[in-house]
C-alpha cells in the first residue's frame, strides 16, 4: 500500500517536470530562436517588434521558445531601454472569437476588471483595450496561444496591427505572437488580415528521439535525485513519445508520472515496469479527455468504428459504419442521424484525434470515398466508453467480450 511515511526522495523539484517552467537552454529549438529573435530585435531599437506566428504540433516547445525569448528580451529592456517591455499571454483555449479574446486581454491588463466584459458594442471593447495598452506604454508583447480556437473570427488580428495608423494607439507600440497546432490557420485568415500582417512564421518541427533524450536527461538531472533512474528509463520514455507524436511534454509526463508512482510506492529506483505502468494511465487518460467532450451523437458514432474494429472490419466506409451506428443509437433509447449527418460525425471525431480519416480511390467507377478505422487504443477506448457513459455501458461491454474473444486485449 502507498503511504506517505515511506515515500523515498526521488523528486526534488516538481517545477522542473511541470508544464510551466522555463529551462535555461533551449539547444533543440536554436534554429527557431534565431527566427524569433530576428522577429522581436526591431524592440531593443526604439521600434515596434515584428508579429509571429508559431506552429507546430502539441508538445514541440512552441510556449517555452515564446517565453525565453521573451524573458531575455525583457533582461536587455532592464538594462539597456530607458522603457519597459509588458508580455502579456492569453490562452485562447476556449476563447472561440476576437470579442471573448479582446474581454480576456482586458482581465490580463486590468486587475479590477475579474470577469471578462460582456453585452458591449466590439468597438467598445477595442477602445477600452487600446486605452488600456496605452496606458502602459513602452513595448508590449501579446501571445496568442492556442489561436487557432477564434476559428474564422479573427478580427483581432486586424485591430492590433493597424491600431497605431488608425489612431487608437499613440503611445505603446504593440505586437502579437501567435501560437498554433493548426498548420492552416494562417492559410484561412481572412484576405484583409493578411494585408495587414507583415510577419515571421516559424515552424516547429517534432523532436526526434535523440532530442527527447537530451531534453528528459537535462530535466532529470534538475529534478530528480542522483542515481535513482534505472537502465532505460530515459529511453523508454522518449520511445513512447516519439512513437505518438515527438512531442517533449509527453516524454516528460512519462518520466514525471513514473518517478511519483516509484516515490510514492516507497522505491528507492525508477524502473521501466514504472514507464510501462505510467504510460498505460497516461494513454487512458488522454483517451478519456478526448471523449469525455464529446457529445451522445459522437459517442455513438466512435463505439460504431470501435465495434466494427473489433470486428475485423475496418477501415470501413461510411456506409459499412452507417447500420452499426445505427443499431447503437438505437439500443440506447436515442433517434438515430441520417447518413448525411452521421458523415459529419466522423468527420468531427477525425478532427479530434479519435478515429482516422483515410481518401481511396474509386478505381474503375472513379470518385474518391473515406474510410474510417479508431485511432486510439483499442482496450482504453472501449473502457473509457464503458465507464464515462452509463447507457454506453453494456454497449461497451460487449464490445469487450468480442475483443477477448478474439485475443485483442
Amino acid at each position: 500500500m502507498p503511504s506517505f511515511r515511506k515515500q523515498t526522495d526521488i523528486i526534488e523539484n516538481d517545477m522542473v517536470l511541470g508544464e510551466d517552467w522555463v529551462p535555461e537552454d533551449l539547444p533543440e529549438r536554436e534554429a527557431e530562436l534565431s527566427q524569433m529573435y530576428e522577429a522581436l530585435s526591431p524592440a531593443t531599437r526604439g521600434f515596434t517588434p515584428d508579429n509571429m506566428f508559431l506552429y507546430g504540433k502539441a508538445g514541440q516547445g512552441k510556449t517555452a521558445a515564446t517565453r525565453y525569448a521573451l524573458n531575455d528580451l525583457q533582461l536587455f529592456f532592464e538594462d539597456e531601454m530607458d522603457e519597459d517591455l509588458t508580455p502579456v499571454y492569453v490562452s485562447c483555449n476556449e476563447l472561440t472569437s476576437s470579442y471573448q479574446v479582446t474581454g480576456q486581454l482586458l482581465v490580463e491588463l486590468d486587475e479590477d476588471i475579474t470577469e471578462r466584459p460582456n453585452g458591449h458594442a466590439p468597438d467598445i471593447l477595442y477602445s477600452r483595450l487600446f486605452g488600456h495598452l496605452d496606458e502602459i506604454g513602452g513595448t508590449i508583447v501579446i501571445v496568442f496561444d492556442e489561436i487557432d480556437a477564434i476559428g474564422d473570427d479573427d478580427q483581432i488580428l486586424y485591430q492590433i496591427p493597424r491600431a497605431h495608423s488608425n489612431g487608437k494607439l499613440e503611445e505603446a507600440k504593440v505586437s502579437f505572437v501567435g501560437i498554433s497546432n493548426d498548420f492552416s490557420f494562417r492559410d484561412n485568415l481572412s484576405p484583409k488580415v493578411k494585408d495587414t500582417l507583415y510577419d515571421y512564421v516559424i515552424d516547429f518541427p517534432s523532436y526526434d528521439s535523440q532530442q527527447l533524450r537530451d531534453i528528459l536527461k537535462r530535466r532529470a538531472e534538475i529534478a530528480l535525485a542522483d542515481d535513482v533512474l534505472d537502465d532505460g528509463v530515459i529511453e523508454l520514455c522518449s520511445a513512447y513519445a516519439a512513437k505518438d507524436e515527438g512531442s517533449a511534454r509527453q516524454a516528460i509526463n512519462h518520466l514525471y508520472k513514473a518517478s511519483k508512482m516509484a516515490q510514492t510506492d516507497g522505491d528507492h529506483v525508477v524502473t521501466t515496469d514504472h514507464v510501462e505502468t505510467a504510460h498505460d494511465i497516461l494513454k487512458r487518460n488522454h483517451v478519456m479527455e478526448g471523449i469525455r467532450g464529446l457529445t451522445p451523437q459522437n459517442k455513438y458514432v466512435l463505439t460504431a468504428v470501435t465495434l466494427l474494429e473489433v470486428r475485423e472490419e475496418t477501415p470501413a466506409r461510411t456506409g459499412e459504419v452507417y447500420p452499426v451506428y445505427r443499431e447503437i443509437a438505437e439500443s440506447v433509447g436515442s433517434e438515430p442521424l441520417v447518413q448525411r449527418r452521421m458523415r459529419d460525425h466522423l468527420q468531427e471525431l477525425s478532427l479530434h484525434g479519435q478515429i482516422a480519416l483515410t481518401s481511396q480511390s474509386g478505381g474503375v467507377k472513379g470518385g474518391t470515398y473515406y474510410v474510417a478505422e479508431l485511432n486510439t487504443g483499442l482496450e482504453a477506448t472501449i473502457t473509457v466508453l464503458s465507464e464515462i457513459d452509463e447507457a454506453m455501458h453494456e454497449v461497451a461491454e460487449d464490445i469487450r467480450a468480442i475483443a477477448d474473444m478474439k485475443g485483442m486485449l
